[in-house]
C-alpha cells in the first residue's frame, strides 16, 4: 500500500530510524497537550471592536479598523482565564471591561496584551487603515507615440509608421525621447532600448557593439500593445578604440585583433505543444500524476486531470503564458512572488519544472542579493522550462545574473599575474551538464579496467573551457560608455570583449578543438556543444529530474528511458525538456503502485506548500514567515551554496545504497522545526498571511471518527492508513475542546509519514 510505503520511507530510512518517528509523535501530544494550557488560558474569548476586520477569531492575531477623525477606539476584551492580566493599549483593563484606546498623534495601532506571571502568553494587534474607494478601471493603453523626437529620424515621425532609419552617431549614444497619448495611466509601460522610460523623458540609447537598432515599445500592464524599431545605417564606430590589451598576449596563438564584436541575441521562445486527444484517467491516478506535476494537488485539479488526462492537462499547461515578474521588485517582494506563484499559481507545471531546474543550474541570492540581479535569471527557467537545454545553456552562460554568481562577467584572458575565473567553467560541467564522472545510458557509473571509475574531465580541461569563456562583460548601461569590463548591470546579455578574450585554441572533451581565432560567440558555442553532445548529459540530467520531481532512487530501466527520450525526442531533436518532462511523469515507474524504495521526502517548501494547497489555505503575505523555511534551510531562490539546498548525490543516512538528498535538511532538530512551523500555520499564529478555514472541520469536531475522515478526505485525498486514522481518533478522545481537536487531528496528518513523504 502507498501508506505502508510511505511509513517505511519515513521510520526506517530516517537518520534515527524509529527514533525521529518517535520525536515527531511526541512532539506531537506535547503541542497538543501545550495547547491545552494556554489555547483556553492565553486566549481572548471575545473581542469587541467597532468594524473589526476579520471577524474575531482566537486564533487570529492581527486585525484592522477603518481610520476615522475620532482618536478614541472602544475596545472590549474578554478573557477565557482571568486570573491573567489583560492590558488594552499599554493600560491594565479588566477582562469584559471597555477601555477607550488613543490612536492619534503617533499611535499607530492598539495592542491587546494577555500576560501570564508577566510573561506575555499572547498578543492581539488592530490597526487602523485608511479607507480608499476603489479607483475607476483604467481606460485600455493607445499603443501608439504621439511623438518620437529623434535627430535626422526618416521618414518623419507618424503614429502609424513604425519603421525608421537614422544615421550611425559618432559617439555610440543616440539620444530617443518618446511620448505616449495617455502617460498617467499606471498600467502603462515604456521601454526604450529594453530599459523603463517615463512619457517624454530622453533616453541616450547605446548603437555600438552590435547594438544597430532601438526598440521603443507600449505595454499594457505586460502585454505589448507597441512596437517602434529605429535602425542605424553607416558605419559603427569603435567605442574602444586603442584599448589596452588589444593585442593577443598571454596563451594565444590566434591572430584576430578585432576589438568589437556583435552583441549575441537572446535564443527564441520555445514553440508550444499541440494539444493531444483529452483520456480520461481515475483519480488515484489524477492523484499521483499531480503529487509530481504540481506544487500539490487540489479537489479542483484532480477534477481537471481526470476529465482530460495527463498528457493533455501538461500540453494546457505549457500553452499557459509565462509568469510575469515586475521590473521593480526588491529581493523581498521576489521572494514574496515566488512562493504565492508555487503556491496559487495557475501554471503548476512550470512552477514544478523551474524548482527543479534551479536546483540544477543555481544563482542564489546568497550573493546576488538584490531583485534586479535575480529578476533576469529567473525569466530565463520561466522562458525555457519546456524549451531546449541547449538554449538555456547558452542564454544562462550569457546571463549576468550568473556572471555574477559564478563569476564569468570580466573574467578575462590570462596574463602574467592573471588567470581566467575557472568558477563558471567547472559548475556548468560538474553541476549543469555532464559531472564528475563517466555514466552509462542507465545513470550508472563507468569503470576501467581496473574497477575505478572514470572523470569526465581533468583540470587541464576545466583550464581550456574558461580560456574560450574569456571576454564577456556586463551589459552596458544607456547612457554609458561601453568599457572594457563593464561595471554590473543586469538587462540584457552579457557583451563581448574581444580584446579580453582569449583567442588561442582550446583542447575541448572528447578529442573536440575550438580553433584559434574564433570570435567569443564561436567559443561559447564551441564549449556549448562540446558539453551538449557529450553521452554523459542524457543520463546526468534525466536522473537529477526525476529524482527532484518524482523519486530519489529511480531504477536503471527508468533513467534510460528518460535518457533516451533526451537524445531524441523522436522527431530528432536532442535536448527537447517538454519531451523529457513528458517522459518522467508519464513513466511506468512514475505512474504504477510505488515500492519501499521509491519516492522522496517532501522539501520544506513542497511540505508546506502542499498542505496550504490541500486544505485550501489563504496566503498573502509570505515575507511575514519567510525567515522560518531560511531557517529550515530552504528560503526561497536561496540555496545555500552552488549544489543546492542539499547535495544531489547525499545518500540516504543510514543506508549508503540508496539516495536521500533531502535528508541533509531534515536533521532531528529541523524535523521538528518544521514541525513547529506546521503548528503555527494550522493554530492561525500567522494571521492572514497564511490562514485556513477550519470551520468544516470545527462542526463535526465532537465526533472523533468523522474528524478523521473529513482530515483523510480534504489533506489526504482518501490515503490515509487505518493505522494513522485510528492513531488520529484516540488522541481526538483525549482532547478537550473542539479548536484542539481540530487542531491535534490535522497537525497529526501533516507531520506524519503518509504525509511527509511524494508518493
Amino acid at each position: 500500500m502507498i501508506s505502508d510505503k510511505a511509513q517505511y520511507l519515513l521510520k526506517h530510512h530516517n537518520p534515527i530510524r524509529e527514533s525521529l518517528f518517535s520525536i515527531m509523535l511526541t512532539l506531537a501530544f506535547a503541542l497538543i497537550l501545550s495547547a491545552y494550557a494556554y489555547a483556553d488560558q492565553g486566549k481572548l474569548t471575545n473581542l469587541v471592536v467597532a468594524n473589526l476586520s476579520p471577524a474575531f477569531n482566537p486564533n487570529i492575531k492581527q486585525y484592522t479598523i477603518p481610520k476615522t477623525a475620532n482618536c478614541s477606539v472602544p475596545v472590549t476584551a474578554t478573557l477565557a482565564d482571568t486570573s491573567l492580566k489583560l492590558y488594552v493599549a499599554n493600560s491594565q483593563t479588566i477582562s469584559g471591561a471597555t477601555r477607550n484606546a488613543w490612536v492619534c498623534d503617533g499611535a499607530t495601532k492598539i495592542d491587546v496584551v494577555i500576560y501570564q506571571n508577566w510573561t506575555e502568553v499572547d498578543r492581539y494587534t488592530i490597526t487602523p487603515v485608511q479607507q480608499q474607494p476603489l479607483p475607476p478601471p483604467p481606460p485600455p493603453i493607445d499603443g501608439k507615440l504621439t511623438s518620437l523626437t529623434v535627430a535626422g529620424l526618416s521618414p518623419a515621425f507618424d503614429p502609424n509608421i513604425t519603421e525608421y532609419t537614422v544615421a550611425q552617431p559618432a559617439n555610440c549614444a543616440l539620444p530617443v525621447t518618446a511620448t505616449v497619448a495617455n502617460p498617467t495611466n499606471p498600467n502603462l509601460k515604456l521601454y526604450i532600448a529594453s530599459n523603463p522610460t517615463s512619457s517624454g523623458a530622453t533616453v541616450n540609447a547605446w548603437v555600438c557593439d552590435g547594438h544597430t537598432s532601438v526598440d521603443i515599445v507600449i505595454y499594457d500592464v505586460w502585454n505589448e500593445v507597441g512596437h517602434y524599431t529605429i535602425t542605424t545605417t553607416g558605419m559603427m564606430p569603435d567605442p574602444n578604440p586603442g584599448t589596452p590589451g588589444d593585442n593577443n598576449s598571454g596563451n594565444n596563438n590566434g591572430s584576430n585583433n578585432n576589438t568589437t564584436e556583435a552583441n549575441p541575441s537572446a535564443e527564441p521562445n520555445p514553440a508550444l505543444p499541440a494539444l493531444p486527444v483529452p483520456a480520461s484517467v481515475s483519480q488515484a491516478e489524477a492523484l499521483r500524476f499531480l503529487e509530481h506535476a504540481s506544487f500539490g494537488p487540489t479537489p479542483a485539479l484532480i477534477a481537471e486531470v481526470q476529465a482530460v488526462g495527463p498528457a493533455y492537462w501538461m500540453a494546457q499547461q505549457a500553452n499557459l503564458p509565462k509568469t510575469t515578474i515586475d521590473d521593480a521588485l526588491d529581493i523581498n517582494q521576489l521572494f514574496s512572488h515566488q512562493f504565492l506563484q508555487m503556491h496559487n499559481g495557475q501554471d503548476q507545471l512550470r512552477q514544478r519544472m523551474v524548482f527543479a531546474l534551479s536546483q540544477i543550474i543555481v544563482v542564489s541570492a546568497n550573493k546576488n542579493i538584490y531583485g534586479n540581479e535575480l529578476i533576469p535569471y529567473v525569466r530565463l527557467l520561466y522562458k525555457h522550462a519546456f524549451g531546449n537545454y541547449r538554449s538555456l545553456l547558452r542564454d544562462i552562460s550569457l546571463s549576468p545574473a550568473m556572471g555574477k554568481y559564478l563569476d564569468l562577467a570580466n573574467s578575462i584572458k590570462a596574463t602574467a599575474n592573471t588567470s581566467p575565473n575557472e568558477n563558471y567553467a567547472r559548475e556548468l560541467m560538474q553541476l549543469f551538464t555532464i559531472g564528475l564522472t563517466q555514466l552509462n545510458q542507465d545513470g550508472s557509473v563507468k569503470l576501467d579496467n581496473q574497477g575505478q571509475t572514470i572523470p569526465t574531465y581533468d583540470q587541464n580541461s576545466l583550464r581550456e573551457v574558461a580560456r574560450a569563456l574569456t571576454g564577456w562583460t556586463y551589459p552596458t548601461q544607456p547612457g554609458q560608455t561601453a568599457n572594457s569590463t563593464n561595471q554590473e548591470y543586469f538587462v540584457g546579455l552579457m557583451e563581448p570583449r574581444p580584446q579580453n578574450h582569449d583567442t588561442g585554441a582550446k583542447n575541448l572533451l572528447s578529442g573536440a578543438v575550438a580553433p584559434a581565432g574564433q570570435s567569443l560567440s564561436d567559443d561559447l558555442d564551441s564549449v556549448i556543444d562540446n558539453l551538449f553532445q557529450h553521452p554523459n548529459i542524457a543520463p546526468f540530467i534525466a536522473t537529477r529530474l526525476i529524482r527532484a520531481l518524482v523519486t530519489d532512487n529511480p531504477s536503471p530501466g527508468y533513467i534510460q528511458r528518460v535518457a533516451d527520450v533526451f537524445v531524441d525526442n523522436g522527431q530528432g531533436v536532442r535536448g527537447d525538456l517538454w519531451a523529457v518532462a513528458n517522459a518522467i511523469m508519464t513513466d511506468v515507474e512514475a505512474t504504477s503502485a510505488p515500492t519501499a524504495d521509491s519516492g522522496r521526502l517532501k522539501d520544506p517548501l513542497l511540505h508546506v506548500i502542499s498542505m496550504g494547497r490541500a486544505l485550501n489555505a489563504s496566503v498573502t503575505d509570505p515575507n511575514m514567515f519567510m525567515y522560518i523555511f531560511r531557517n529550515l534551510g530552504q528560503q526561497v531562490l536561496t540555496p545555500q551554496t552552488v549544489f543546492g539546498f542539499y547535495s544531489p548525490l547525499a545518500p540516504l543516512p543510514g543506508h549508503p545504497e540508496l539516495y536521500g538528498p533531502e535528508f541533509q535538511i531534515y536533521s532531528p532538530g529541523l524535523a521538528i522545526e518544521r514541525a513547529n512551523f506546521i503548528y503555527q500555520i494550522l493554530s492561525g499564529q500567522l494571521g492572514g498571511s497564511f490562514s485556513i478555514n477550519t470551520s468544516a472541520y470545527l462542526a463535526v469536531a465532537n465526533n472523533a471518527n468523522a474528524l478523521a475522515e473529513l482530515v483523510n478526505q480534504q489533506l489526504m485525498f482518501g490515503r490515509m492508513s487505518n493505522e494513522l486514522k485510528q492513531i488520529i481518533v484516540n488522541v481526538t478522545n483525549t482532547t478537550q475542546g473542539d479548536s484542539n481537536r481540530v487542531l491535534g487531528a490535522l497537525y497529526l496528518a501533516a507531520i506524519s509519514s503518509e504525509f511527509s513523504v511524494q508518493y
